[in-house]
């Protein structure tokens, strides 16, 4: 027997599985979004920053390249985008193939910037993407195998 919200992602997204694999990857966004935010938040400047450090702070300054490495970056963006999947799958729905491929592209791009980096891991919610817009669209045209 399937639940409410299976029989839903069914009538609008074209397939169960397209509905799993966009929450899957609005749930590796925000795995990444958590990670990247543990990892730059252990410097030990936030009293500063909560006291306005930032305000006064130099260019080049180690405390203002922190920041946007942490809590001024992407990350957060990313979290919100992460829970905006998320939803998108709840309701049935999913996200068009220019999220996937766009993330793919920004990932792709920012690693030949700077080489093997965190970005690779945006690899994994892109395809999930990706392939939950191709199964959607196939189950939607009638393919079943």
């Amino acid at each position: 027997m399937t639940s409410h919200t299976e029989e839903l992602a069914e009538r609008r997204t074209g397939s169960v599985a397209a509905g799993r694999l966009t929450t899957a990857a609005g749930i590796a966004m925000l795995v990444i979004a958590a990670l990247h935010l543990i990892t730059m938040s252990g410097h030990g400047l936030w009293p500063g920053w909560l006291a306005g450090d930032l305000r006064a702070a130099a260019p080049g300054d180690f405390g203002l390249g922190a920041f946007w490495a942490g809590i001024g970056g992407f990350a957060v963006p990313v979290a919100f985008l992460g829970f905006m999947i998320i939803r998108v799958a709840r309701e049935g729905r999913r996200c068009g193939p220019w999220v996937g491929y766009g993330l793919l592209g920004w990932a792709a791009f920012c690693c030949f910037l700077l080489g093997p980096s965190g970005f690779l891991t945006f690899v994994v919610p892109a395809l999930l993407l990706i392939m939950a817009d191709l199964l959607g669209r196939l189950r939607h045209n009638g393919f079943h195998g």
